[in-house]
């Protein structure tokens, strides 16, 4: 079984969205860029980044953003003299974005008027270069940034909700796969979604969407604290789980054996080392390439993160027979 580990993780959550209801959670991956400062009522010429950074962290804060490191887009909008006021540069800084997998890129600017600050912010599709919303907060001069920073986030979630899976129903009690950690709230409500019919491409009969049907509405009671416990949300948590699982790989190692992009997996890797979680070291026969290793703190709490994932597992095993679970494993077994 712990040699499936990851596989069965990547089957359940494959399986679960083709075959079931969906309830929403799926994280959308952002590209904060430095706020521009306009005015001359800033002595620091660093505020635009001061907001970006409480922005990043009120995003992370919510749960159900990935954040991308913008430093390539950065060092292009300096070097090119680009600016997203102007459509033909817009694309090619949403193409960057679209390179390091951002989904929505994030920027705006900071202004000061007498004693008063605005913020403005916009929500740029990298798909099209489109503007998804444009939003504004403002206060006095003496108000902290990360005030307004939280009003801004709290206008722009709306924008994105939550895309996940229910994973387990019994008479009127539901559960879905995301948590504390993931930004989930007690007296949230959501739409729970059946899939059916797939809309295809006329011309290339490609998949591109499933028509939906709702099928009920369902208010948060409680939450599980089990991995919020550790500081972890969903994504972080499995990445470690694949990490106990086969210590000292390469990034690029752990993003096949994930399933992630590579700027995902760096990014979860990222969080990981900064919480303590995990270490990088050079790797003995290429000193340019870093390996992924334990930390002492991921070691000391091995056995209770395992724990909770081998319940997730028996969890989704019990919806099956005998039969029909060895079939699944056989299945996993030709693709390891």
């Amino acid at each position: 079984m712990k040699r499936n580990f990851v596989l069965i993780l990547i089957f359940v959550l494959t399986l679960l969205i083709s075959t079931t209801a969906w309830a929403g959670f799926q994280k959308t991956k952002v590209a904060v860029l430095d706020f521009k400062v306009l005015g001359k009522g800033h002595a620091d010429a660093e505020v635009g980044k001061v907001v970006a950074d409480h922005l990043i962290g009120a995003l992370e804060k919510d749960g159900r953003f990935e954040i991308v490191e913008p430093g390539v887009i950065e060092k292009a909008l300096r070097e090119q003299q680009l600016v997203l006021d102007k459509k033909e540069h817009r694309v090619i800084i949403t193409d960057l974005a679209k390179l390091l997998g951002a989904e929505v890129l994030i920027s705006g600017f900071v202004m000061k008027y007498q004693d008063i600050v605005e913020i403005d912010v916009r929500v740029i599709n990298v798909e099209n270069a489109s503007i998804i919303a444009a939003k504004s907060a403002k206060s006095t001069a003496a108000a902290p940034l990360e005030r307004l920073a939280d009003q801004l986030v709290k206008k722009i979630i709306k924008f994105f909700p939550f895309k996940g899976i229910v994973v387990f129903r019994k008479g009127n009690i539901i559960t879905i796969d995301y948590g504390r950690c993931d930004g989930v709230k007690p007296d949230m409500h959501f739409a729970v979604f059946k899939e059916c019919k797939a809309i295809k491409n006329s011309n290339t009969g490609q998949v591109i969407d499933f028509e939906r049907i709702q099928t009920g509405v369902f208010k948060i009671q409680a939450v599980k604290d089990k991995i919020s416990v550790f500081g972890l949300t969903h994504g972080q948590f499995f990445m470690l789980v694949a990490i106990f699982e086969e210590e000292s790989l390469l990034p690029s190692q752990l993003a096949v054996k994930t399933a992630l992009d590579r700027p995902t997996t760096t990014g979860l890797l990222d969080r990981l080392e900064r919480d303590g979680w995990i270490e990088r070291q050079p790797d003995s026969n290429d000193r340019r390439a870093l390996r992924i290793h334990l930390s002492p703190k991921a070691e000391k709490n091995r056995n209770s993160i395992l724990s909770i994932f081998e319940e997730i597992n028996s969890q989704f095993a019990n919806r099956y027979s005998r039969q029909e679970w060895k079939l699944f494993q056989s299945l996993l077994n030709r693709l390891d």
